[in-house]
C-alpha cells in the first residue's frame, strides 16, 4: 500500500511515461530510475555522486497491456507500508535515500526525502519526497 498524500494529482505535478528495462520488474509504489537508455529500472543510490545520480520518480501506474509505467517526478508527500521502505527504525526529519527501489536511511548517498512520521506499530512511513540531486548528500558523522 502506498498513498500520495499531497503533490498529485495537481497542475504542478510532473508525470512521465516510460518502458521498463526488464518487463515485470517495476511495480506500483516503487522508486524507479531512468537509466542511460531512457528506460526504467529499480532505483539505487549507492554513493554521494549528485552529478551522476539518475532521475528518480515514484511509479504510480503500470499499464499491463503496453508495459509502460507512469512516474510521479515532482515533489510529494507519500505514506506507505513496509513493502516500500527498508526494514529499520525511522525518526522525524531523518534523511532518506533509495536502495533496491525502496526508501532507506541515507548515510553518504544523495538525499531524496525526509521522514515526516513513522508508525512502528503499524509499519507506516510518511515521507516528503523530492527529486534526487536537490538536497546535498549527508555526512556519515
Amino acid at each position: 500500500m502506498y498513498n500520495i498524500r499531497k503533490g498529485w494529482p495537481c497542475d504542478g505535478a510532473l508525470d512521465e511515461t516510460l518502458v521498463p528495462a526488464a518487463p515485470k520488474t517495476i511495480t506500483n509504489g516503487m522508486l524507479a530510475a531512468i537509466n542511460t537508455s531512457g528506460k526504467l529500472e529499480k532505483a539505487n543510490l549507492t554513493a554521494a555522486a549528485a552529478a551522476t545520480d539518475p532521475i528518480i520518480g515514484i511509479v504510480i501506474g503500470v499499464d499491463k497491456m503496453s508495459g509502460k509505467c507512469t512516474l510521479l517526478m515532482s515533489d510529494c508527500i507519500i505514506e506507505m507500508d513496509s513493502e516500500h521502505f527498508a526494514t529499520d527504525t525511522y525518526t522525524p526529519n531523518m534523511s532518506l535515500t533509495v536502495k533496491d527501489g525502496k526508501f532507506a536511511k541515507a548515510t553518504t548517498e544523495t538525499v531524496i526525502g525526509r521522514v515526516l512520521s513513522y508508525d512502528a506499530v503499524n509499519q507506516m512511513l510518511r515521507v516528503l519526497k523530492f527529486s534526487a540531486g536537490i538536497m546535498p548528500a549527508v555526512s556519515a558523522e
